[in-house]
C-alpha cells in the first residue's frame, strides 16, 4: 500500500509485503500517524507485540525517545526511538493490512 500527500509526489507511507506475512513500513519524515519524530531521511517502523517493553529498554540504554508509548487512532501501540544519526524508530503492534 502507497499513501501519496496531497501534492502526489511524497510517499507519506508505504508497506513492502510478503507472502509469509509481515513486512517493511516507511514514512517520510515527519508523516507518521500521531508521532512528532523529526531527524534522519525518513522514519522506519518495527512490528513488535510489546512497545512498552522496548521503551523501557530504550530508556535503561540512555536512548533518545522521540514519542514515549502512545495509542494511535487506527489501533496500534507505539513509541518513537531515535537512533544516533538521527533517524527514527517507530515500535508498535499494527501489522499492517492484510496481503490482497
Amino acid at each position: 500500500m502507497t499513501v501519496r500527500g496531497e501534492d502526489g509526489t511524497t510517499i507519506e507511507h508505504a508497506e513492502l509485503l510478503w507472502p509469509e506475512g509481515g513486512g517493511v513500513m516507511y514514512g517520510t519524515r515527519g508523516t507518521s500517524h500521531g508521532g512528532s519524530e523529526e531527524g534522519g531521511a525518513g522514519t522506519l517502523y518495527v512490528v513488535t507485540a510489546d512497545p512498552d517493553a522496548v521503551y523501557r529498554r530504550a530508556v535503561e540504554a540512555g536512548a533518545t525517545i522521540t514519542d514515549k508509548p502512545y495509542d494511535t487512532d487506527y489501533g496500534s501501540r507505539n513509541v518513537g526511538i531515535a537512533d544516533p544519526e538521527g533517524h527514527v524508530w517507530i515500535f508498535g503492534t499494527y501489522a499492517g493490512a492484510p496481503a490482497p
